[in-house]
């Protein structure tokens, strides 16, 4: 089954509530049938922030946050912004992440402050290393065509350069070996 990508821009802009929350539903079964959404809404209401699977926050340029929403309260709370009881979240991380005009180095500060102390979180080391791996395992399937392209289209020759790419991702995830073989 191929995933596919789909890339949204604001599709409840100007729409009532009710509207906004059945296009978010229409998107989420789009994305539970092996497809993968990126979407941008502005202040959504409480009600479709919490059908978000995945939260990208980006603040002057930077990443304030990824990964779940539940996470980003506790991520927010951990770096002394946490989001008042009664409060929409998004309205919360908007507020938090803006720059307002007359309070800029105020604002500024307090974008850098989460930021830095996302930069320097656990998820996002998780989240480099797995770039890590998926750039590494791009470069391994470069290197295979290269030699294919290099080798000419012997049956011999591809037989190796499949072996090897076998034999590395063996050797790289022994856990995902043992599951396989069970």
């Amino acid at each position: 089954v191929s995933t596919q990508s789909t890339g949204i821009a604001e599709p409840t802009s100007g729409l009532d509530s009710f509207m906004a929350r059945n296009i978010v539903k229409l998107i989420g079964k789009l994305a539970k049938a092996n497809r993968t959404i990126l979407c941008t809404i502005h202040q959504p209401t409480s009600e479709v922030f919490a059908m978000f699977d995945h939260l990208y926050l980006v603040a002057e340029g930077e990443c304030a946050y990824t990964g779940s929403c539940a996470d980003a309260l506790e991520f927010f709370k951990s770096t002394n912004y946490p989001c008042p009881g009664n409060f929409n979240p998004a309205d919360h991380y908007i507020f938090t992440l803006a720059i307002v005009p007359g309070e800029e180095e105020e604002c500024r500060e307090r974008v850098n402050e989460i930021t830095s102390a996302f930069s320097q979180s656990k998820q996002f080391v998780t989240l480099k290393e797995n770039i890590a791996l998926v750039e590494k395992e791009a470069q391994d399937v470069s290197d295979v065509k290269t030699k294919l392209e290099k080798s000419g289209s012997e049956p011999s020759a591809q037989l190796a350069a499949n072996f090897m790419r076998s034999w590395r991702n063996v050797t790289r995830n022994p856990g995902y070996t043992r599951i396989r073989l069970v």
